[in-house]
């Protein structure tokens, strides 16, 4: 009579091993970018906020001037993943750059005065990293 086979064999192991080996050689890569598309992402979030306070302060001035500097709308400078967010008035552009030293360059916003519609773009950033609207 034979007896069950009672646990796994040492090659058993070892395939089971080498199988989770290869998954996180392909999960970690693929799990650090997302991470910085979502550092990418709150830098986004914060330009979008910026977007109405902006265009309200430049309809309440006669002239239309914008902020030069975000606290005087009340907006936020920086977030945790960016080192600052900046108002420049005469290009109509709102700007962020990022804290992290893999995410290079800086996402921008762009008012179009004559569609009235704002552009996202970016300066030297990598597109995997940029938010979907934002690729060109």
């Amino acid at each position: 009579m034979k007896t069950a086979q009672k646990g796994f064999t040492l090659i058993e192991l070892m395939i089971v091993i080498a199988i989770i080996g290869i998954l996180a050689a392909v999960a970690i890569p693929a799990y650090t970018d997302y991470v910085k598309r979502a550092k990418v992402s709150e830098g986004l979030n914060l330009l979008a906020g910026m977007k109405v306070p902006v265009l309200e302060y430049a309809a309440v001035n006669d002239n239309g001037d914008w902020p030069n500097h975000p606290p005087v709308i009340g907006a936020a400078t920086g977030g945790k993943y960016t080192t600052k967010v900046e108002i420049q008035e005469t290009a109509r552009r709102l700007s962020t750059e990022f804290t992290d030293s893999a995410i290079t360059g800086s996402l921008v916003l762009v008012y179009n005065t004559t569609t009235k519609a704002w552009k996202c773009t970016h300066t030297n950033m990598e597109p995997r990293y940029l938010p979907s609207n934002c690729r060109q």
